[in-house]
């Protein structure tokens, strides 16, 4: 069970980073992977600096085949799936797990969106997946349709595709090339987590229209202080444009409040929810 209020469980197939804006300064993920506990695995010890290095976790890999209940699964929540030195084979075959395990629904998150944008662009996807799926993952005659599909299609209805904007500066930079993925089909997100200055989304726009947005206060000792009505902000441009509005936590009198309340209501909403 995560402890990310979002999700049910993280799947780290791959690990490692590097900071390229203001939302990494603090990064989790760089302290957790330098933490005594993952210190004791090979792949937190390869990628402990958070300098770009990235491992292929082999191990990991097929995790999601063996949870028979239904997840939703943060996918890289230790790496960005769309990092720079993550080559697309090792892309191909974590959207193989997601096509085959179709009973999760997979949120991956990145703050390298032109590079998502560019991977969805190429038209032979889907028999990349269906090749991995057919010689590595399940080799059956009872697949033979999925593969086919895949062919033909591979938009995933199980994988939401999301960004991280904290600030204007990035909501200006991705949340337009997020836009593109939900207007060719796809579940799209934005966190604006951590929440570091009031944001306009631009859903006043045409083209600009993602299916959820979560936020919240950045957490531990030094955190970067979130205005509540930064957050009231958010949550009137969500409700005024039909988007799903989740406020995940926040931090009151230096205690960590999961799904606080804004104006007497909580708010944990997902894409689907809004009618």
């Amino acid at each position: 069970m995560s402890k990310i209020e979002w999700t049910d469980a993280t799947y780290n197939p791959i690990v490692g980073c590097s900071r390229i804006s203001p939302e990494c300064d603090r990064c989790y993920a760089s302290v957790a992977a330098a933490s005594p506990r993952l210190q004791q695995f090979p792949q937190y010890q390869a990628v402990a600096k958070w300098d770009g290095t990235v491992q292929f976790v082999e191990s990991q890999w097929k995790k999601p085949l063996g949870w028979r209940q239904p997840k939703r699964i943060f996918v890289c929540s230790m790496s960005d799936l769309f990092h720079e030195n993550v080559p697309d084979e090792w892309r191909d075959r974590v959207f193989a797990v997601a096509a085959i395990a179709a009973h999760h629904t997979y949120q991956i998150l990145t703050k390298r969106t032109q590079r998502m944008v560019d991977y969805f662009s190429q038209p032979d996807l889907g028999k990349r997946w269906a090749k991995i799926i057919e010689e590595e993952l399940m080799s059956s005659p009872c697949i033979g349709h999925l593969l086919d599909d895949l062919e033909e299609d591979f938009l995933l209805d199980n994988v939401w595709l999301g960004t991280t904007a904290g600030c204007q500066n990035s909501v200006r930079d991705r949340v337009p090339l997020l836009s593109s993925l939900t207007e060719q089909g796809w579940t799209t997100f934005v966190s604006a987590e951590p929440l570091l200055e009031e944001l306009h989304m631009g859903f006043d726009f045409p083209g600009y229209k993602v299916s959820q947005v979560i936020t919240g206060a950045e957490s531990g000792k030094g955190a970067r202080v979130m205005d509540e009505n930064w957050v009231r902000s958010l949550r009137d441009q969500c409700v005024a444009h039909d988007v799903a509005f989740f406020y995940k936590q926040d931090f009151i009198k230096g205690k960590k409040v999961s799904l606080p309340e804004l104006d007497g209501q909580q708010w944990a909403q997902f894409p689907g929810d809004i009618q």
